[in-house]
């Protein structure tokens, strides 16, 4: 070996390992710093392979014992690690050197595999030569601090020695688990405790490091599954497998008050006193973060494992399917969060999952084609919870359907799905179990908040509690926006409706039996596989768009939001393809929202406009919503008497939106010619809500008279005991809140139905109602301006949204609306509860005294005249009752029958209008409550004979 051979042999010892053979001033260009191997170069020496001049027979084994002898004399205030981790980066710069191209590339190979096996040896065997005793014990957790963002780049491991390194250990499955799995654990100790405003990036560039090899994919992954996927049981198996999965940490990060109370609290420290716009800026910061985790969990976690191979596929594929499994108890309404995954981390893992459901979310791609409908029935995420409620099937229908399919295979297996198919129905069931079940207790909070500002608010200033209750306020403020950061996190609400338009499309082609339409029509009966569909899924689409209209119109801006529109109409008044009228209530409220567009910007304003001027919308919404208004009456629910009022309530919004386009106006009064006793039935209904709810309000308004002049009396009130002065508060609350409700909705009501009335009179003229209007107008009329009206006057009307005023013009405007009816005055005069000449009269000064409209006193005037004449005549065409024949009267009402119908199950006869009128609300035989129904009634031939004598 020449001179300069081994002049270069000797740069290679120092400038990648820091060591010489001879003192470093024997030998020019060596670094002083270089530590002298004494001992090795005598015994070099000795065997002749190193001679006094500097030539070297330099080999694998000579390199051996070199490194040996320097990790042998190491400092003990050193890391081995460290030293050998700035060797390999030594060797890749020297590599890059002249001196590089005069040393044999064997030895160079050598070195590298040198430096990565004894870096597996000191990591595995800490004790094995002498370094600082804190990383003796450390294995492969002493890497982290290495692989950090911020770590030292002389020593920090370089992507080759970790490849060197897993090539030295991969057969050696104790290696992998001393050296990775356990820096794999101390990555997600620290992203454990890291925070989501700390340094949430160190952990998870760690692991992306990690995972930038695929061998440490799989061996994560699938050589070691329990890693990934641990066995768990128990109630509490859900929070175990959260707690025990090393990819749990990275889906963590929250700062729900609940879950993350240090940072929940200081992030929203004395929220009460902030304003606006520090609120907004504290919650835009921690949603930026939250975009950012779950973009970087998502390219550095999720598509790695994804993109590896077929097996890390599966066992992600596996990984999500257990954590819906485990989950599942989240759909129960009434759940022990304890005992379930932290909200925090299926809003993370759902926000990561739409990301990868990002590539087919455009309903124009061709991908949407691996979207296989029979997942419905196969689908691993569709078999949990087993007794799913489904849209139309029984569990029985289910089964036999499924083994239909199967027989359709021609395999006798049931189908495999794309991986497309797959995640699809993966992301949306963990939207149900994640972003919607923490809506519901994001709601739950929300009233909490309320109800404890509320008493807050009651308490005077100087209370010695204000204090407390200030602080129990803040605490309830904080939790609510802790959630509305997570839920309201931009980026994951724009996604959501993109993935959840898909869906709209792809459930309509499903329902046009795979056909794809621009215009869809729906067949008058559903098929088998839409009508295995479970209700979730509709029952999301609803809360998610409900939402939006109402709190983040923006998002409508990237959306084709009419299809959402012709999608919830299409099902509104469907009851054979969705049975269950609560559900079909969802869209009415969600069409509900989107006919308020008063808080729209102008692009949704002309977005939802749009949508309702569509012909496939407006010639369907209206006759859509009297279907609904009357299926709504029997829910099911232990509170649908109640229920109802609420559903209902968002019909008569939507009427009031959208009456002014004359196409929908059109489509309901085809609508009512066409189904003329449907329309009767939902006229019906309205009269009966409308007497209970303006019932109800005025009965409410006078018991808060009653109690304001209680409370007014000090010495009476003070007289009662505590309990009654407490009972009385709660009355008096619980008064104002039904007094407020129910002049709400019956207002609402009311403005609807005096709308349908002027434009289609003929239902409410109908035999079996026109007396029912009559009766309930007279009643509500005499109520505002007989006698007790005085009982209806309250302090603080406004605080009630009473204002008679605006009451008695509308029950004016119902009577005008039928005035040319003969039919009506004549129903309206025989009233003898409640009709009399005075009240009108009496209305008619009112209205002249409190400037009412000029045409709506006109015409009252003329309907009052109209009403004086007709019971004019009727006292002069008056007959005495007891001259009519028992037999002649109706046995319900006593009055002469005109057309005697007959019974079929008790025989009784009765008049046509009568029994007509009772099977609107009850389907019986009132007289012995068998079944009965008007087709089933006959002409009683003998009566009718009598009654034209």
């Amino acid at each position: 070996m020449s001179g300069i051979e081994s002049h270069s042999t000797h740069l290679l010892l120092d400038q990648v390992f820091n060591v010489c053979l001879f003192h470093p001033s024997a030998v020019q260009g060596i670094t002083p710093t270089s530590m002298y191997l004494a001992n090795i170069s005598q015994e070099l020496q000795k065997e002749n392979i190193l001679s006094s001049n500097g030539k070297i027979e330099l080999n694998r084994s000579v390199l051996d014992r070199i490194l040996v002898e320097r990790l042998s004399q190491n400092p003990t205030n050193q890391s081995l690690f460290v030293y050998l981790s700035r060797s390999f980066n030594n060797l890749l710069n020297f590599q890059r050197s002249r001196t590089a191209t005069t040393i044999p590339s064997t030895i160079v190979e050598d070195c590298r595999e040198l430096i990565a096996s004894y870096t597996s040896t000191c990591l595995q065997y800490g004790d094995m030569f002498p370094q600082d005793p804190k990383y003796t014990n450390l294995g492969g957790k002493q890497l982290y601090e290495q692989l950090l963002p911020n770590a030292d780049d002389a020593s920090k491991p370089s992507s080759q020695l970790i490849s060197s390194l897993i090539a030295v250990c991969e057969k050696d499955s104790d290696a992998m688990n001393a050296i990775f799995v356990s820096l794999l654990q101390e990555t997600c100790r620290n992203a454990a405790l890291s925070t989501i405003t700390t340094n949430f990036l160190a952990p998870i560039t760690v692991l992306s490091s990690l995972l930038s090899e695929k061998v440490l994919i799989e061996y994560f992954v699938v050589k070691s599954t329990p890693l990934l996927i641990p066995t768990t049981f128990g109630e509490n198996a859900a929070r175990q497998f959260q707690n025990s999965s090393w990819i749990s940490p990275f889906l963590s990060y929250t700062v729900i008050l609940s879950e993350n109370h240090v940072t929940a609290s200081t992030l929203f420290a004395n929220i009460r006193l902030k304003t606006a716009h520090e609120l907004n800026s504290s919650v835009t910061s921690v949603q930026n973060s939250l975009t950012a985790v779950h973009d970087l969990v998502h390219q550095r976690v999720f598509k790695p494992i994804l993109t590896c191979n077929q097996q890390t596929k599966d066992a992600l594929i596996q990984y999500l399917w257990t954590v819906l499994e485990k989950d599942q108890s989240k759909e129960k309404l009434r759940h022990d969060p304890r005992l379930c995954m932290t909200e925090g981390f299926t809003l993370n893992l759902g926000s990561v999952c739409l990301r990868l459901c990002s590539p087919f979310l455009d309903i124009n791609s061709d991908k949407r084609e691996k979207i296989d409908p029979r997942y419905i029935l196969f689908g691993k995420v569709m078999s949990f919870p087993s007794d799913m409620t489904r849209l139309q099937l029984t569990n029985e229908e289910l089964e036999k359907l499924r083994k239909e399919a199967i027989a359709q295979t021609g395999t006798g297996q049931p189908p495999s799905f794309h991986f497309i198919c797959e995640i699809f129905f993966i992301t949306l069931r963990c939207l149900h179990l994640g972003w919607h079940a923490t809506c519901r207790h994001f709601e739950a909070v929300a009233r909490e908040y309320q109800q404890v500002k509320r008493r807050r608010e009651s308490l005077a200033p100087n209370d010695p509690s204000i204090k407390l209750a200030e602080l129990e306020e803040d605490k309830w403020q904080a939790y609510q926006i802790s959630m509305q950061v997570h839920l309201f996190e931009p980026k994951m609400l724009e996604f959501m409706g993109r993935i959840y338009s898909l869906l709209i499309s792809w459930i309509l082609q499903v329902a046009c039996n795979g056909q794809i339409l621009s215009i869809p029509t729906l067949p008058s009966e559903p098929n088998q596989l839409l009508s295995a569909f479970p209700e979730w899924l509709f029952d999301d689409i609803a809360d998610y768009f409900i939402l939006i209209c109402r709190s983040y119109p923006i998002i409508l801006k990237s959306l084709k939001f009419v299809d959402v529109v012709f999608f919830c109409v299409q099902f509104i008044g469907r009851s054979n393809y969705i049975k269950n009228p609560y559900l079909r209530g969802k869209f009415v409220e969600l069409v509900a929202g989107a006919t308020d567009i008063s808080t729209m910007g102008s692009f949704e304003k002309m977005s939802v406009e749009y949508a309702f001027d569509q012909p496939s919308i407006s010639s369907v919404l209206m006759p859509s919503l009297v279907s609904f208004y009357i299926d709504i009456e029997h829910t099911g629910r232990h509170d649908q008497f109640y229920h109802k009022f609420h559903a209902r309530r968002f019909v008569a919004m939507i009427f009031k939106q959208v009456w002014r386009k004359n196409a929908h106006r059109e489509a309901l009064k085809s609508s009512s010619q066409k189904e003329f006793q449907l329309f009767v039935r939902f006229v019906n209904m309205m009269i009966n809500d409308l007497i209970y709810l303006l019932d109800e309000a005025l009965q409410s308004l006078q018991k808060i008279r009653d109690l304001d002049t209680l409370l007014a009396n000090t010495a009476e009130f003070n007289a009662l005991s505590a309990d009654e002065q407490t009972q009385k508060r709660s009355s008096y609350r619980q008064e104002q809140g039904q007094a407020t409700y129910f002049l709400d909705v019956g207002t609402e009501t009311m403005s609807m139905m005096i709308e349908i009335a002027k434009f289609i009179p003929e239902p409410f003229l109908a035999p079996e109602l026109c007396s029912r209007v009559a009766s309930m107008l007279n009643y509500f009329l005499d109520a505002l301006v007989g006698p007790k009206c005085t009982n209806l006057k309250v302090q603080n009307k406004e605080k009630y949204h009473w204002n008679p005023k605006e009451m008695l013009q509308r029950i004016c405007s119902l009577f005008i609306c039928f005035s040319e009816s003969q039919d009506f005055i004549l129903a309206v005069t025989e009233d003898e509860r409640c009709f009399s000449v005075a009240r009108l009269d009496e209305t008619i000064s009112i209205l002249n005294r409190t400037y009412a409209n000029a045409n709506i006193i006109d015409s009252f005037r003329q309907f009052a005249e109209r009403c004086k004449k007709q019971q004019q005549e009727s006292k002069e065409e008056e007959i005495e009752g007891e001259d009519i024949p028992d037999e002649l009267l109706d046995p319900l009402l006593s009055t002469l029958m005109k057309d005697p119908v007959k019974l079929p199950s008790s025989g009784v006869t009765v008049d046509r209008t009568t029994i007509t009128r009772h099977l609107l609300n009850d389907s019986t035989d009132p007289f012995n409550r068998s079944h009965l129904t008007i087709d089933m009634i006959s002409t009683d031939e003998e009566v009718a004979a009598k009654l034209k004598e």
